[in-house]
């Protein structure tokens, strides 16, 4: 597949964010009553998983709002996420804090889709429109998104991490730690309880989801819990159980899920002992267009969408796999497009805002390879209920999981790794 079909597979698929969707939910902002008139879109995201817009308010003001469907998502992971940002900013961390709705509540539901806002973040928006997997323009910038990520971490290292293990009564997702929160079924009465996996691609294509069925709460994070050691086959099988919609996709292609997964057993193995560790809220998508600019400074992390705990080194070895390897080259036929130059600036970047144990640095290859599988693979569950291009569960197994793993048991992904040991020891 080459780089324009991967692209295509991605975009987005949500209905836009209307000035009319805008002015329900300014109607509802905690600050309403201090400014009179009505807010208008003045651009829209592209971005795919989600409809955002920024808005600019009748005082002049901008904020940034982004909608969700509450059968990906639930208000108490939103929220939980909000709370982590907003004590961020107390923090002093370069992000900005989410706003308030009447009810104190920092996530809008209104009964069929959950809303989000917060002011427009203050820098240059210079890499909006970057692809993920390609690094900024300068190695300044790439040094400056190393040491973001050890300033976030150590200033997450002080945020507790909010219990949401508990999970709605009859659910079989024990490892996505949400509490899913009962919804009337609203337009889906009627439909069976399943998640929509009984409907063809083709007739799924161009549906929201019902809010009726939120029980899928595996998406908008980012985890890296089955490869923290070698899983057993008991481990997997719980996965599975905790992924239907996974589960589903395997028993319906035949996929040989078993042989596909041990393509991470070199690097899983080697990750044991950050499973036993201390867990941190992590940004789980440190991506330069995820990053707002002031010369070689950044003034504003945004997107925030994938925060979850998980081993607090994971924020690196997601900013290294996100710019220093060219996925989209090297499944196009590139065995080669990866960059070692941004492997050193990363890690010396992080390390002036923190230092790397010695233990982390030996494994951090081994976590870069296994970073986004988890991802991937809950990829193929959101292209079961999202209005997206129906290949995108095929794009999600065969390349996002199978052949980027694969990748690096490739002579250039051994250099790679060793690139990362060398740096980071």
């Amino acid at each position: 597949m080459d780089t324009d079909d991967q692209l295509a597979v991605i975009a987005n698929g949500w209905p836009a964010i209307s000035d009319a969707d805008l002015t329900h939910l300014f109607n509802h902002l905690a600050r309403r009553s201090q400014v009179a008139g009505e807010p208008r879109v003045t651009r829209r995201s592209d971005r795919p998983m989600a409809s955002a817009a920024l808005a600019l308010l009748p005082d002049d003001s901008e904020i940034f709002v982004k909608r969700y469907s509450p059968a990906l998502i639930t208000s108490e992971q939103l929220e939980a996420k909000h709370g982590y940002v907003n004590r961020l900013v107390d923090l002093g961390f370069p992000t900005v804090q989410f706003l308030s709705f009447d009810d104190d509540s920092t996530v809008f539901d209104d009964g069929r889709w959950l809303y989000e806002a917060n002011p427009k973040a203050p820098g240059e928006d210079r890499y909006r429109e970057l692809t993920s997997w390609l690094p900024p323009k300068t190695r300044a910038e790439m040094v400056e998104i190393g040491r973001i990520a050890g300033r976030l971490r150590e200033l997450s290292a002080e945020i507790p991490i909010v219990d949401l293990s508990a999970s709605r009564a009859g659910s079989s997702d024990e490892t996505a730690g949400s509490t899913i929160r009962d919804r009337p079924l609203g337009h889906g009465q009627g439909r069976s309880p399943g998640l929509g996996w009984e409907q063809t691609p083709d007739q799924r294509r161009g549906q929201l989801p019902d809010p009726g069925l939120a029980r899928l709460n595996t998406v908008y994070q980012t985890k890296v819990r089955l490869l923290l050691g070698e899983p057993s086959d008991d481990d997997v099988d719980a996965w599975l159980a905790a992924h239907p919609g996974v589960r589903s996709y395997l028993e319906k292609t035949g996929r040989d899920f078993a042989a596909d997964l041990r393509l991470a057993s070199p690097f899983a193995d080697r990750l044991a002992e950050l499973g036993s560790g201390p867990q941190a809220w992590t940004h789980g998508d440190l991506h330069a267009s995820n990053t707002l600019w002031r010369g070689d400074q950044i003034t504003s992390v945004i997107d925030f969408g994938l925060a979850w705990p998980n081993p607090p080194l994971l924020d690196l070895a997601m900013a290294i796999e996100r710019h220093a390897i060219d996925w989209l080259a090297i499944t196009a036929g590139d065995g080669e497009a990866w960059r070692p130059d941004v492997v050193d600036d990363v890690i010396g970047g992080y390390r002036q805002a923190y230092s790397l144990p010695a233990a982390e640095g030996e494994v951090l290859a081994d976590l870069v390879a296994c970073c986004q599988v988890e991802f991937a693979l809950t990829n193929i569950e959101y292209a079961s209920l999202a209005p997206v291009d129906p290949s995108v569960a095929d794009w999600s197994y065969e390349i996002y999981f199978r052949d980027h793993l694969r990748w690096f048991g490739t002579d250039a992904g051994r250099r790679f790794a060793e690139a990362v040991r060398n740096a980071a020891t």
